[in-house]
């Protein structure tokens, strides 16, 4: 046993978000039943520990009141945060965006090197990438899948919308629908084909307009994108 006040909480926790239903069951069971399962920690040089296996046992133990846990103490903590990658897996405890976070944080510690990352967490390159990726999609698409109102799935497809207005819009409607990750699909497919469309639309008419004014003298090519007629595709990108 050792004294609640001198275990630590992970420094990088794989979850940054405990869901708080969760959370008060686990303090009612150790209430009632004590903690069956022993909290795994390494030790520190300032001779505290820090939670290997556990975290969630230690916040019900602390909500408790509990004076001290019961702990298995391990020699080296070199393994640890892949350790922990694995369990929080297995028990469903880590979210997408936790891992997301998660693999960016040793991402910047390992020098950007994506397979290094791999090799640390025991998973697949495609999988580290899909998490990464939801980290440099739409903020509003990445709140929405932390906040649990729409799938992994889904916000990987409205992360492939080419326009910012369709994912939006798509967005708010799978939050209120619960679109499911093939319908979503399906709209991403058609909204981009349009948005293509558009764009080859525009650059027709920006073709047109130039063979109808001919040549351009020196004086029309000081006009600039504000006062166009029809705005070419870079003026009405920019």
């Amino acid at each position: 046993m050792i004294p609640v006040d001198q275990v630590r909480e992970p420094r990088n926790p794989v979850r940054t978000r405990f869901d708080e239903d969760r959370l008060d069951d686990l303090s009612r069971s150790i209430r009632e039943n004590g903690i069956r399962s022993p909290l795994r920690v390494f030790p520190l040089d300032d001779g505290t520990y820090e939670v290997r296996f556990g975290h969630r046992r230690l916040l019900s133990a602390r909500i408790v009141g509990l004076a001290e846990v019961p702990c298995i103490v391990d020699a080296e903590a070199s393994t640890v945060d892949a350790d922990r990658i694995l369990e929080n897996a297995d028990r469903e405890d880590a979210t997408a965006t936790d891992e997301a976070r998660f693999f960016q944080r040793l991402l910047g510690e390992m020098g950007n090197d994506v397979d290094r990352v791999c090799e640390h967490v025991r998973r697949p390159r495609g999988y580290v990438e899909g998490r990464l990726l939801l980290l440099q999609g739409d903020e509003l698409v990445f709140a929405a899948l932390e906040a649990g109102t729409i799938s992994l799935g889904v916000a990987s497809e409205l992360n492939r919308f080419t326009r910012e207005e369709g994912r939006r819009f798509h967005l708010d409607f799978a939050i209120r629908t619960g679109a499911t990750v093939a319908q979503m699909r399906e709209y991403r497919t058609r909204d981009n084909a349009a948005a293509a469309a558009c764009v080859l639309a525009m650059i027709d008419a920006a073709k047109s307009w130039v063979r109808t004014i001919g040549p351009m003298s020196t004086a029309t090519s000081s006009v600039q994108p504000s006062s166009c007629v029809l705005p070419c595709i870079n003026c009405r990108v920019k």
